[in-house]
């Protein structure tokens, strides 16, 4: 038997028990065990860690094991499934097919031989929905006032491209989560893929048109006629994997360009679906759209309020007077660096936030390590800037270049420009004035980057 055969029955077989197509990764792990790669080489073929991989493969062999009646891992599996097709091979030969009518009226519509697709205007019963990528949560925070915000724009306003956008930890794919699932309905497919595994937008569009049925007998010739054909949700996750670090203009990566063309098609076309994009920055491109366009939006995730008083409280912190000043500390109510800084105050106070609060300068502790990652995205003279930023006792205005900055003026406003829109500069407005500034985490994190490299 060969590995194509295998991954159809491995695909019905996942589908039949989750109710869902094989992800991304569950096929490159397939794909690596058929080839007697160790998990290591697999998760570089996938671009994700190997304990991401692992864990993921464990979920699968679980699976299979399950619905094949005996234990299946990745030492076995190959041996299994050739034991079985001998053994079993009327039953292994209809594995795929039953299993498709067991659960059709939950997954994806596969390619199976000789199988009838519906008609390219058909209208779903339920929405066709391949969320097999999209991360689970056990307690999600409410954010009624932004799920409010993105369901006027997506159903009422029929935005076709909307940008959700904020650093790290901050809520973004907690809130789409939620937005999917109250509107989801609304949309004949809902799909969602991570782009850290679809780098290369050739690769995504060829895995996106296979989830759609053929118009008149024949394959539709691109994404985008797909989503004319059929109102779609599609979440992109991860946005800023596909975007040059350590450039100032904001480009896509060499590999990723073609992108571009298709979030474009997408603004300008006529069509009853929508792109949600969830990132840490944005890229010039969506920028320049929005302002071409009313039918691209970017909605910018902000801390918690009140809310982020409970997740201090489920950590059993004390001194509740103090909470407030912790959390306009940390990002404003950060809800992941929140929880990271709960949990330090528990190790090394016992929970006493006026013990933790008592110490300066500002502990940044694991912070650190997701900080790093933004930083490592800014170009030098976003370097310059944030240097200059976090010496800066207030909020400052941009009447005039600092003399200190060896960069001009033309560089220097792009700079702060593109700070803004990778969410690491804030700004707000008094008496009708801007005035820019860094969070006390990101000043501190900054100042001690200034310090390592003296």
């Amino acid at each position: 038997m060969n590995f194509n055969e295998v991954l159809m029955v491995a695909n019905e077989v996942v589908s039949a028990k989750t109710g869902r197509n094989l992800s991304k990764l569950q096929e490159t792990i397939l794909r690596g065990t058929w080839e007697n790669k160790d998990y290591r080489q697999i998760a570089k073929d996938a671009n994700l860690s190997e304990r991401r991989t692992r864990e993921v493969g464990s979920q699968l062999w679980k699976i299979i094991s399950e619905q094949f009646g005996q234990d299946i891992n990745k030492l076995n599996f190959k041996a299994a499934m050739e034991r079985l097709q001998i053994s079993h091979s009327s039953n292994f030969a209809n594995i795929a097919v039953n299993s498709f009518n067991s659960c059709r009226e939950h997954s994806l519509p596969l390619n199976i031989p000789n199988s009838h697709p519906p008609d390219q205007y058909t209208s779903h019963p339920k929405p066709t929905q391949d969320l097999s990528e999209i991360p689970q949560f056990d307690n999600l925070i409410d954010r009624a006032s932004y799920l409010s915000t993105l369901q006027t724009w997506i159903l009422e306003e029929k935005a076709h491209l909307v940008t959700l956008l904020g650093l790290s930890g901050i809520g973004k794919t907690a809130l789409a989560t939620q937005l999917v699932q109250q509107i989801k309905n609304n949309f004949d497919y809902v799909i969602w893929r991570n782009l850290s595994d679809f780098p290369n937008w050739e690769l995504l569009e060829t895995n996106l048109i296979s989830l759609f049925p053929p118009h008149q007998n024949s394959q539709l010739s691109s994404v985008i006629d797909s989503l004319k054909a059929h109102p779609c949700l599609l979440i992109l996750d991860q946005l800023q994997e596909i975007i040059t670090p350590g450039e100032l203009a904001g480009t896509y990566l060499p590999n990723s360009e073609n992108y571009s063309k298709f979030f474009q098609q997408i603004a300008e076309s006529n069509h009853q679906s929508c792109l949600l994009l969830l990132s840490w920055e944005k890229p010039k491109q969506i920028a320049t759209l929005e302002a071409k366009s009313p039918h691209c939006r970017t909605l910018q995730i902000k801390g918690l309020d009140s809310s982020a008083q409970a997740i201090l409280r489920d950590k059993e912190l004390r001194d509740q007077d103090k909470w407030l000043e912790l959390i306009n500390l940390y990002s404003s109510g950060n809800p992941l660096w929140l929880n990271i800084i709960a949990n330090a105050i528990q190790e090394l106070f016992d929970g006493s936030v006026a013990n933790f609060l008592s110490y300066s300068p500002l502990f940044l502790g694991d912070i650190e390590l997701i900080l790093t990652l933004h930083y490592q995205r800014v170009s030098e003279v976003e370097k310059l800037v944030l240097s200059w930023l976090s010496h800066q006792d207030t909020a400052v205005n941009l009447k005039q270049k600092p003399a200190e900055l060896p960069c001009d003026e033309a560089d220097f406003l792009k700079a702060v420009q593109y700070l803004i829109r990778r969410c690491l500069v804030e700004k707000r407005v008094e008496s009708g004035q801007g005035l820019f500034f860094l969070q006390p985490v990101i000043k501190e994190y900054v100042k001690n980057k200034q310090k390592s490299s003296n």
